[in-house]
């Protein structure tokens, strides 16, 4: 993978006169880092009130599964998304949980971490950042919280040339409670609206938080007073477990609702 490729790029772009609304995939492409930014652009020009959303899927999703889930995204949320592939390896043996397997995922997750943060950092100089949202799942966050704390270091030092995005969502996050509640001044910062999705019965982040012997964002537990502090502008807590069940999914019916992003409403 070299730095000019950009890690796997998958871009889903969606069109009000499509037969089924929501598809156009461009499937199994690694694109050249500009032509990314191009496309990108291109995108948001042609979408409905210029809104994208920028999607960072989680653990354990290599790239075909990764263009479904950016798939039911655009379907849900009823706009453009752009949709960041961080080269997640899949398990070796279906269905049997490994933390051999896991820490690959954490490693890759973590190399691309420079990558992802760089590739946003382009983004943002070229499109309306006023009309994205942002929209990660389980490990993903990782990703995602890293562009923020990054984005507010910048942000102090000029924050006229950083405007807030539309929207920040994390849903069922594996990331650490502690680092969260650290930065939660940065995401609420950063966007006019944001939310976290938690659940404390999913299984995945339950798995987690024996491995790193501490309470997940998405599955805070006890912790859960550190996102929901009064003492700064917290963001939106969800919490679905009873909705969802005992599901690692992420709740795009949900999360699109409560966004109401595209301008759509509930649908069952």
């Amino acid at each position: 993978m070299t730095d000019s490729q950009a890690a796997v790029l998958g871009c889903i772009v969606w069109s009000p006169n499509d037969a089924i609304p929501g598809v156009k995939l461009l499937k199994n492409v690694t694109s050249h880092r500009k032509q990314f930014i191009d496309d990108a652009l291109e995108t948001q020009k042609n979408a409905p009130e210029s809104r994208v959303l920028l999607f960072v899927h989680g653990c354990c999703t290599p790239h075909d599964a990764a263009m479904e889930k950016a798939a039911q995204a655009t379907l849900w949320y009823r706009c453009p998304v752009i949709m960041y592939d961080w080269d997640s390896p899949m398990w070796n043996y279906s269905n049997i949980w490994s933390a051999a397997d896991y820490h690959r995922n954490e490693d890759h997750c973590a190399a691309a971490e420079k990558r992802f943060v760089e590739l946003v950092n382009e983004l943002e100089g070229k499109l309306d950042v006023t009309k994205i949202g942002a929209l990660a799942h389980s490990m993903g966050n990782r990703l995602l919280d890293a562009y923020i704390v990054q984005r507010h270091a910048k942000n102090s030092k000029d924050p006229i040339h950083h405007p807030q995005l539309m929207l920040l969502e994390f849903a069922n996050a594996d990331l650490s409670t502690i680092r969260a509640s650290g930065n939660l001044p940065f995401y609420t910062e950063s966007a006019v609206k944001c939310r976290i999705y938690v659940d404390n019965e999913d299984p995945a982040l339950e798995a987690s938080r024996k491995i790193h012997s501490g309470n997940r964002v998405g599955a805070p537990h006890a912790q859960l007073d550190l996102l929901t502090s009064k003492e700064i502008l917290a963001p939106d807590v969800i919490d679905h477990v009873s909705i969802s069940g005992k599901t690692h999914d992420l709740p795009f019916w949900l999360c699109s609702d409560l966004s109401n992003f595209g301008g759509c409403e509930l649908t069952i």
